[in-house]
């Protein structure tokens, strides 16, 4: 099918909801590649209906509102959902901000992990450097599968810093879900809302401010506080400084403005 979305401007997201996923390896969103090879039982799962303990790839909630899910044997090798696209953009990317939910649908014996990871090499190695954010999600446990009578969806956000993805260089997405040690069964737990925003301009900030040079004057007048001043050199160092504006260095009704 079409591919689930492209980078074709800076600073607009883009997203994949996995909605069309049907649990079957035939209903990955265009683009998109599993290491899975077991979609049996697969199909639908809800954690409203009957527990089912028998390890797959599911899609995870209804025909409306799915997630991509895995409920993985017990010692197995982890399971990877993967999207490589161009960058379109006709500029070099330098960051990307990058969101998701990791929903899991019933409780297990050993805790199963969601881990997210990229590729700038096309896909042959994935990596987690310059990473700003939480990566990792680690599934809640119990000592009796079941059920979860609430689905617990756990929010992500990062920002990945560093980048210099070039226009028609390859980027590539990863989701590992896979077994954290322990023993015994693993829940049934998945992602979703996946939203990504591709940036070409690095955000002003600031790496440091200097003070020197400070004065303080009674203007001769030590028992008067309102007729005393404060001077000092302020400099500002920023870091990918911004074009225009103004600093404001704000002090109850006393400005300072300098370019």
């Amino acid at each position: 099918g079409a591919p689930s979305f492209a980078l074709t401007s800076c600073g607009t997201s883009v997203s994949e909801n996995f909605n069309s996923f049907a649990g079957s390896a035939a209903s990955l969103p265009g683009g998109w590649a599993s290491s899975s090879t077991d979609y049996v039982p697969g199909g639908y799962y809800s954690n409203t209906g009957a527990y089912v303990g028998s390890n797959s790839t599911y899609a995870l909630g209804s025909a409306t509102d799915a997630a991509y899910g895995v409920k993985l044997p017990s010692g197995a090798s982890p399971e990877n959902l993967s999207y490589c696209v161009t960058n379109n953009t006709g500029s070099t990317i330098l960051s990307m901000n990058v969101a998701w939910n990791v929903e899991q649908y019933s409780i297990a014996e050993r805790p199963t992990t969601v881990d997210f990871f990229y590729s700038i090499d096309g896909g042959t190695t994935y990596i987690q450097t310059n990473i700003t954010g939480t990566t990792l999600t680690t599934a809640a446990t119990a000592g009796t599968p079941a059920n979860l009578a609430s689905v617990i969806s756990t929010p992500r956000s990062i920002i990945i810093n560093g980048l210099s993805v070039a226009p028609g260089a390859t980027f590539c997405y990863r989701f590992r879900i896979a077994n954290a040690g322990s023993a015994g069964s693993n829940a049934h737990i998945g992602v979703d809302d996946l939203v990504v925003t591709p940036n070409c301009t690095l955000p002003c900030a600031i790496s440091a401010i200097a003070v020197t040079n400070t004065v303080c004057s009674d203007n001769g007048t030590p028992n008067n506080l309102t007729d005393d001043t404060y001077t000092a050199d302020v400099t500002v160092t920023y870091a990918n400084a911004p074009t225009t504006g103004n600093l404001v260095l704000d002090r109850k009704s006393t400005r300072l403005n300098s370019s």
